[in-house]
């Protein structure tokens, strides 16, 4: 549960920290920089690698900061096809794929509960209500479904003093990135309108956090529209704004829709904005002061999931001047973050890293003549992928041959590995004549690849990462691979999820004390995260890691 008491003396944490820093084979510090007190990770949901190479002459502040005094892999994707928030979060913290981590996406089907599960639902770890806000009826969270510990964990187990943290407005963001028993996580609750956490973590909301949400948060944005920072022509064209010129320069976004009084469609629009970033600055500070955070030379770790980029950019497309003034805002209030920290802790002291769980296709009807091949799902697709039963069926005979999606119904196999064969053969050959997809991954070649008994199994990277993402316990019979740039959405707005670059490729950065900043071109993967910082911070990472230490590549 609670990690709150410090169990070494400053004299002695202060000399083991010294000696295992300096000590530490392959680190790329300089041996007189003094040894971290703080982590802080930021992880910016849905922040593709090109924003920070076409934004980089106009930032100013934070991100600016950031980018200017980092080593930054240039090259860094995550290395797994199913490029979902939870699956991101997860191989960044723990090193592992999710293959590993158990995190195959945000949700699977629990065959033996027979009902969808989401990645960070735990009955037992219910949310903790208010005294003015009883929150009973809401689904309980925690790190359970997590295969394995992560950074967080490997600190406490190198530096009992350590403490760790992690905030976003996604439950799932707050919870994977804050390990297996951080001293706290807390996320957004819309259906509250205030940061809430669960009984995983604490019995009762500590005082600061009673303050902090009576004077942050959604309501105080009511009878407020979003509107754009004001920026320049020079700006939106470097980005790459899309729309039309009169229309890129300005935009009125109301908050809460046609309601009279505050209440959930404000709370979920405040979601749905750059709005909550601001306030995760505002916690992390109080978080930094109320537990004394980086005041000894124990590391301490604190995890902020921005997520605002992610709702925007799902609403509007990654060209959009709403993204555009989502980073903008949110170069800002990074640099807010990291002035309160060096004037607090000192950066001298910290080791900031900043990375993203996945990238995000563009929308199709807005790189229609620049990529002819973008197209989102039509109605058409949508018929055949639904007339896979109907084919089973017709091949090899009435039954349920489906239990949920794509996840085959074992009652009817009855545990027959040479149906089970036959059903996903029929079944590939006809998803794979639908004319969105690609490639069909079946369980069978999947499994057997992992054990490296697939000779037929396809080479190359596509294969490697459905292959890293397939789970056996909770993946699918069979993982669809529609074709590069085919969206898979209908109606309006983009999505990702695919193995395409475009989902897979993502900033990568590392600023620490007496290291010198560089482009590094060598490709990495996210499940390199991890074990890196933990290089950095002097901590010993875990044996049988999926990721790699690359702070070699840092000198």
């Amino acid at each position: 549960m609670n990690r709150f008491s410090r169990s070494a003396s400053v004299a002695i944490a202060a000399l083991s920290a010294a000696s295992i820093f300096l000590a530490l084979p392959g680190s790329v510090r300089a041996q007189q920089a003094p040894p971290p007190r703080l982590v802080l990770v930021l992880v910016v949901d849905q922040a593709r690698a090109d924003y920070f190479d076409k934004l980089a002459p106009h930032l100013t502040s934070g991100l600016k900061r950031i980018s200017d005094a980092s080593a930054r892999f240039k090259n860094a994707h995550h290395d797994h096809a199913v490029t979902a928030t939870a699956p991101g979060h997860a191989s960044l913290v723990s090193g592992l794929h999710p293959s590993r981590s158990g995190i195959v996406g945000n949700r699977w089907y629990d065959r033996s509960a027979g009902k969808v599960a989401y990645c960070v639902d735990d009955r037992a770890a219910p949310i903790l209500s208010f005294t003015d806000k009883p929150l009973t009826s809401q689904p309980g969270r925690s790190p359970v479904n997590m295969l394995a510990g992560g950074l967080p964990d490997w600190l406490e187990s190198a530096r009992p003093g350590s403490r760790s943290f992690s905030i976003s407005v996604k439950d799932r963001a707050a919870v994977l990135m804050g390990g297996s028993s951080p001293n706290g996580a807390f996320w957004y609750s819309p259906t509250a309108g205030r940061f809430v956490t669960s009984r995983h973590y604490m019995e009762a909301y500590p005082p600061w956090l009673i303050e902090f949400n009576k004077s942050h948060g959604a309501e105080r944005h009511f009878g407020r529209a979003w509107e754009p920072l004001e920026t320049t022509d020079s700006v939106r064209t470097s980005f790459g704004v899309r729309r039309g010129a009169e229309k890129s320069k300005a935009f009125s976004h109301l908050l809460g829709g046609l309601s009279f009084t505050p209440g959930p469609a404000l709370y979920d629009d405040y979601a749905h904005s750059p709005l909550p970033d601001a306030d995760l600055v505002a916690l992390a500070r109080d978080i930094i002061a109320a537990e004394s955070l980086g005041q000894d030379d124990d590391v301490d770790y604190l995890a902020v999931g921005f997520s605002g980029l992610d709702y925007v950019g799902h609403r509007f497309g990654p060209h959009s001047a709403e993204v555009l003034d989502t980073l903008l805002r949110l170069d800002v209030v990074v640099g807010e973050l990291l002035d309160f920290v060096d004037d607090r802790i000192g950066l001298e002291h910290t080791v900031v890293a900043l990375t993203s769980d996945h990238g995000v296709m563009p929308l199709p009807e807005a790189v229609d003549k620049e990529i002819p091949e973008a197209e989102r799902l039509g109605t058409s697709d949508g018929l055949c992928l639904q007339g896979l039963e109907a084919h089973l069926d017709q091949a090899l005979g009435n039954a349920r041959w489906l239990e949920w999606n794509l996840y085959l119904d074992y009652d009817t196999l009855r545990g027959n590995a040479e149906a089970h064969r036959r059903v996903e053969v029929e079944a590939k050959h006809y998803l794979e004549s639908c004319e969105a997809v690609r490639r069909v991954w079946t369980r069978n070649e999947l499994e057997a690849a992992q054990m490296g008994g697939n000779d037929s199994m396809p080479a190359g990277k596509y294969a490697r990462r459905y292959r890293n993402s397939f789970n056996k316990d909770r993946s699918p019979d069979l993982l669809l691979q529609l074709h590069e740039y085919r969206l898979p959405k209908m109606g309006s707005g983009t999505t990702h999820g695919t193995p395409y670059d475009y989902d897979t490729h993502v900033p990568m950065m590392f600023m620490a004390p007496g290291m010198p900043a560089k482009d590094i071109e060598d490709e990495v993967y996210t499940v390199d995260f991890a074990p890196t910082l933990a290089s950095l911070l002097g901590v010993r990472a875990p044996g049988g890691l999926d990721g790699t230490d690359r702070s070699e590549l840092m000198r």
